[in-house]
């Protein structure tokens, strides 16, 4: 039964990505933005977001996990994040996992980047996040078509 439901679903998911894809080079590329944050209110998210902020405040778009009941569910960010959240850790862990950092690199799968994990420290996180941000600096075509 599940395999039939996946298969019977994968057309729209590829289609709802696609669509996805298309508003991420629309609303966001077009004016530098490839990457997806969200964060909450908590102390220890405020300061690990003291730490990756210099490197995306000026091309990141920003949730606030704290505030999502009020998010507008047509907004980009929120769907992107719905849609990509699985990426990411669970949503019963999620809180103490922020920052969770989506960078979109034209033509690949987003990158995900979460703290709190048993296995890696803040340090390594940003020590991962900063490649993958050059990278994707350099996949940035300016394309004023789109």
């Amino acid at each position: 039964m599940s395999l039939t439901l996946c298969l019977v679903l994968s057309p729209f998911i590829a289609i709802y990505w696609s669509f996805l894809c298309w508003r991420i080079g629309r609303e966001w590329r077009r004016f530098g933005k490839d990457v997806l944050t969200v964060f909450a209110d908590s102390p220890s998210c405020q300061r690990r977001m003291e730490q990756i902020l210099p490197l995306i405040n000026s091309r990141s778009e920003f949730l606030n996990w704290s505030k999502r009941k009020t998010w507008n569910r047509w907004s980009i960010a929120a769907q992107v994040f719905r849609f990509y959240s699985f990426l990411g850790p669970q949503p019963f862990r999620l809180e103490r996992c922020l920052p969770v950092v989506f960078v979109f690199r034209r033509f690949y799968w987003p990158t995900t980047f979460s703290f709190g994990g048993l296995r890696t420290t803040e340090a390594q996180v940003i020590d991962r996040l900063k490649p993958e941000l050059e990278a994707s600096e350099k996949s940035r075509i300016p394309d004023a078509s789109v």
